[in-house]
């Protein structure tokens, strides 16, 4: 793909994450309690109740590396659901973004290297190509290049 049609493609992901909404990064927990009170529907049935315990809703998270847990009323569950499917929709969105990203910047490094090639050409053959047909040759013959010795004359290369 080319660059412009890449960045429509990150923008339009960046463009979905602002239009997430609520975010929660948690879990949430059903808890069945009994309260103790004496005469209290949620006693078990051995001891004249009925059993049926209380339903409550607990929210948990980490912030700082410890986990925190807060009590979540019965009217608030659904947001916090919804909540957690947002953070779900967000990571996707996470994921796909730096997928996009990536590719950008590949797009981006391939354009650069085709434009810098395309100087080059345009240019001549480049300035060390220019020097030699110049005539800006070493009276020895090398034409610049130099040897590079590859360790120590009689022996393995020398590590240090």
């Amino acid at each position: 793909m080319d660059v412009p049609s890449l960045e429509a493609r990150r923008d339009e992901i960046l463009k979905e994450l602002r239009a997430l909404g609520p975010v929660f990064r948690g879990s949430l927990a059903r808890v069945a309690l009994t309260c103790g009170k004496p005469n209290c529907r949620c006693r078990p049935a051995a001891e004249g109740g009925e059993g049926r315990r209380h339903v409550a809703f607990y929210a948990s998270y980490r912030s700082g590396g410890r986990a925190k847990v807060f009590h979540v009323p019965v009217g608030q569950v659904a947001q916090v659901r919804e909540a957690r499917a947002g953070w779900g929709r967000m990571k996707a969105l996470l994921e796909k973004l730096t997928e996009a990203q990536v590719s950008l910047w590949r797009a981006q490094h391939e354009e650069e290297k085709q434009r810098r090639k395309a100087e080059r050409s345009q240019a001549g053959e480049g300035p060390v190509r220019k020097a030699r047909a110049a005539g800006a040759g070493v009276a020895d013959g090398s034409h610049g290049r130099t040897t590079r010795r590859r360790g120590r004359a009689g022996g393995a290369p020398q590590i240090g």
